[in-house]
């Protein structure tokens, strides 16, 4: 029963790191700063930062707190260190670059928006729905096969098309999932599998165009510290899902029983505000984008901006309408 077990979600990656091991150590003569050294002091700060940061938005108490305010202070103390060092492990000159810094947000908030969502619909499909762990799983498998399915497409459709018109058209796409996410409320099980495949078709392609927008901004020899850069951006974007997650959801759920029928509308509405958050995010992101695109054709950014705008607006007051109605049909049938 072990391996039949959720322990093999996590002992699967470990033939796959082995191989990924030994495939790079046969990689030669790629790496443009393989003569440098490393920060040591650098690197110890940025691990004990992350680990505290991390640590300490999953946990709700006073040590939570301690942990989250410590952090902050170690992550200023690392932007004083690297800006000294010689050899840095993040070049921070690069975030002088405004277009450098949207594209590093947006990367951040595709993977925020994506962690939550999957915890979220994990959580209400098993506890307000009751469908099965295996159905569940291969509802959730519907974005991510679409993603690798076109992450190819979209890399190529780079040389035509702009990537930050792709990307942007990805996070729309993100963004209407994240609205129709938000009516999660006894759906059609159709409406969750169109939910899932806007996602899937936004986050498959927004990956590589993205990362091409971000890395051709910089000189070759800046490309490791902008990809490293890059990479943590999505880290960050998993990070910081995970503790909004947990703060939301200890807020709403703190007291109850998970599968108890009576705290079943308090998931859903947790579920909405995750929702709610997430569009808000996909949103700054494209507009960003489009704007980062349109920002030398001042017509070309006031349609996107009217565009944006319009369909902003239009779904969030669609998702608060939603809301208070499930809130008032709740306080008058209970």
């Amino acid at each position: 029963m072990f391996f039949t077990s959720w322990r093999t979600a996590f002992l699967i990656f470990i033939p796959i790191i082995l191989i990924l091991f030994f495939i790079l150590r046969g990689v030669k003569k790629e790496w443009t700063t393989e003569k440098q050294k490393i920060d040591n002091l650098g690197s110890l700060i940025y691990v004990v930062t992350r680990g505290l940061l991390a640590y300490g938005i999953t946990i709700l108490d006073e040590w939570g707190i301690v942990l989250v305010i410590a952090s902050i202070f170690l992550l200023i103390l690392f932007v004083k260190v690297e800006k000294r060092a010689k050899h840095p492990i993040y070049n921070l000159k690069l975030l002088k670059d405004v277009r450098y810094v949207i594209g590093n947000y947006a990367a951040m908030a595709a993977y925020f928006t994506t962690t939550i969502a999957f915890n979220a619909i994990t959580f209400y499909l098993l506890y307000v729905e009751d469908y099965s762990e295996y159905f569940i799983g291969l509802i959730l498998l519907i974005a991510p096969i679409i993603m690798v399915g076109l992450s190819g497409f979209s890399g190529r459709l780079t040389k035509r098309v702009d990537p930050r018109i792709i990307s942007g058209v990805a996070m729309a796409f993100i963004f209407t999932s994240m609205i129709l996410y938000a009516f999660m409320d006894h759906f059609e099980l159709e409406y969750l599998i169109f939910a899932c495949i806007l996602q899937g078709i936004g986050a498959g392609l927004f990956s590589a165009p993205n990362n091409k927008y971000v890395l051709a901004l910089v000189d070759v020899k800046d490309l490791p510290d902008a990809s490293s850069l890059l990479s943590t951006s999505k880290e960050f974007g998993k990070i910081l899902s995970g503790g909004i997650y947990t703060l939301i959801f200890s807020i709403f759920i703190v007291g109850g029983q998970l599968g108890d029928s009576s705290v079943d509308h308090l998931l859903i509405l947790s579920t909405h505000i995750m929702m709610i958050i997430n569009a808000i995010v996909a949103f700054v992101a494209m507009a960003l984008l489009f704007y980062s695109y349109a920002n030398t054709n001042w017509i070309m950014m006031l349609v996107l901006f009217h565009f944006s705008e319009v369909y902003f607006h239009h779904g969030l007051r669609i998702c608060f309408n939603r809301i208070i109605f499930f809130k008032i049909s709740k306080f008058r049938y209970t």
